[in-house]
């Protein structure tokens, strides 16, 4: 498992990152105006394990939509671009 970085900007990006599957939630009532989100070039799942790679962090603007269900989606302006 990946940690995410501790400084800003971030020193480095482009660490392997393992996960686990799970049952999905629920949709979120809301999110966040920015947000941080870790970009990855490759997505993996073996089993129930999951592999990717973490090549940028991105800080987000969410853009207004978003509705909290299965086939509503939200968009997203990009602010800032680390690694």
């Amino acid at each position: 498992m990946t940690t995410l970085p501790t400084t800003t900007p971030p020193s480095s990006c482009g660490s392997a990152l393992t996960t686990t599957g799970g049952n999905s939630p629920p949709p979120t009532t809301g999110v966040p105006s920015y947000m941080g989100v870790v970009v990855a070039s490759k997505i993996t799942k073996n089993g129930s394990t999951i592999n990717g790679d973490s090549v940028h962090i991105i800080v987000a603007k969410v853009n207004p939509g978003y509705a909290p269900n299965p086939s509503s989606y939200g968009t997203r302006s990009i602010i800032a671009t680390f690694c």
